[in-house]
């Protein structure tokens, strides 16, 4: 894949129109994706001795967002469990975000875009959940 560095935001090139599996096609997928990119810079920036505690459990918890959204393909009903706890990583992240601004680790700025993203997310996931168990 080539990557783009644009001061210290990557872009990435999409080589191909269409991808291998069909999560990566959506939307959800690609916002999610950022998401966690915007973590993980974010994080960075995290004192060094947050390395095994808030930076980590903050960047786990982003992955698992883009990873149960992954997982989420079998029936419905295993569908909507998969999205529930991928929302549920996203209020964990909102609570990282919280303790990260009262520590001073971020800036007012990246706080702000993390609980807007972190609110679009959840209500997509929230109407996926929604439609998953609609009978």
């Amino acid at each position: 894949m080539n990557v783009l560095l644009t001061g210290r935001k990557r872009v990435w090139r999409k080589e191909m129109k269409k991808k291998e599996f069909e999560f990566q096609n959506t939307e959800m997928y690609q916002q999610m994706i950022d998401y966690v990119s915007n973590v993980y810079t974010i994080t960075k920036k995290f004192p060094r001795s947050e390395i095994y505690g808030l930076t980590s459990q903050i960047r786990r918890a982003g992955v698992s967002i883009v990873l149960n959204f992954a997982e989420g393909r079998y029936n419905k009903k295993e569908k909507a469990q998969f999205y529930k706890i991928a929302r549920a990583s996203i209020l964990e992240c909102v609570a990282a975000v919280d303790t990260a601004l009262r520590q001073n680790y971020i800036e007012i700025a990246n706080y702000q875009k993390m609980l807007t993203e972190s609110n679009e997310i959840s209500k997509k996931l929230n109407a996926l959940i929604k439609k998953m168990e609609e009978k």
